[in-house]
């Protein structure tokens, strides 16, 4: 990571240090060392606080912002990493079986965090999240760290919404960085990919999300965190609002049954469809479709109407 852009994510991890009142860091991957490297920091102030020193490695295995990068690694790289790692035991907590490690991963990539419990430090507990750079994969590591005491393990997973909320901004200043010096735009290509897929299916078709990311050459969470990122919406909201606006078409168009409508629009029941429609459109399927000019009613009678479905 160049010195500018590590300059530009600097007041980013200010900002999850003022956040959580810990220290933040972040960190990349040496693969070739199957080490960690930090390349950030910003130190919590206060009477106590840990210290992270630029330049500073650290045990794949035991660092939150590594466990975080490689869970999200394509298969062939993690498997060369892998091969390197010793799994060195440091404490109690330290994970030194390879079965275990592999688990520990596979969890990661379903929750999008990693959680260091004391693995290294005694007393030193850390939340992680990848970095997911232009083309999905993770390119860095961003977490807050502190005495075990103010960071319970069992309370640090409700902090991971806020951290990665904090991150997806940082994410988004290092892309922006990234595209003035113009760097590729793959995943801008990849999400176009993505859109036609999405806007070409059968609304009535259970849509295979991590084929499609897989189609794309992504983890199933890089390719939500980049949609995301780039649509303003998870590729399953974007969909929900391709059956909706579909929904609203025939609701004006056809005299088609609000159950017929909600089986040709895919979803799996009338009510289903039905409580879904109010709160997005504020009105129920029907009183939407008395409201449309077409339906032949005065404004009295569409009043009268609408107050007996809403």
């Amino acid at each position: 990571m160049k010195p500018l852009e590590v300059d530009a994510l600097l007041p980013h991890l200010a900002k999850i240090r003022d956040r959580f009142g810990e220290t933040a860091g972040l960190a990349v991957l040496d693969e070739a060392a199957a080490a960690g490297i930090v390349v950030a920091a910003v130190q919590a102030t206060g009477r106590f606080a840990f210290a992270l020193s630029v330049g500073q490695r650290f045990p794949v295995h035991t660092g939150a912002p590594a466990k975080a990068m490689l869970a999200f690694l394509p298969k062939p790289r993690l498997e060369a990493l892998l091969a390197k790692v010793v799994l060195r035991k440091f404490t109690e907590t330290t994970v030194t079986s390879r079965r275990a490690f592999r688990a520990e991963l596979a969890a990661i990539r379903k929750c999008g965090f990693a959680l260091d419990r004391a693995e290294e430090v005694e007393g030193c507990h850390c939340l992680a999240v990848p970095v997911f750079g232009a083309d999905g994969l993770p390119v860095a590591g961003v977490w807050f760290t502190g005495p075990s005491n103010r960071l319970p393990i069992k309370t640090l997973p409700k902090a991971y919404p806020a951290l990665r909320a904090l991150t997806d901004a940082l994410q988004r200043e290092l892309r922006k960085k990234h595209a003035e010096k113009g760097g590729a735009t793959q995943t801008s290509d990849a999400m176009g990919r993505a859109l036609r897929v999405l806007d070409a299916a059968a609304l009535t078709e259970k849509t295979d999300f991590a084929s499609l990311a897989r189609t794309l050459g992504m983890s199933y969470s890089a390719f939500r965190h980049v949609f995301k990122d780039q649509i303003g919406m998870g590729p399953a909201q974007y969909l929900l609002g391709r059956r909706l606006d579909e929904a609203r078409r025939l609701l004006t168009e056809t005299t088609r049954s609000v159950a017929a409508i909600a089986e040709q629009t895919g979803f799996p029941s009338p009510s289903h469809f039905s409580t879904l429609f109010k709160r997005k459109a504020g009105l129920s399927p029907h009183a939407f479709r008395l409201r449309n000019p077409s339906s032949g009613k005065t404004p009295r009678e569409v009043d009268r109407e609408v107050k007996r479905h809403v």
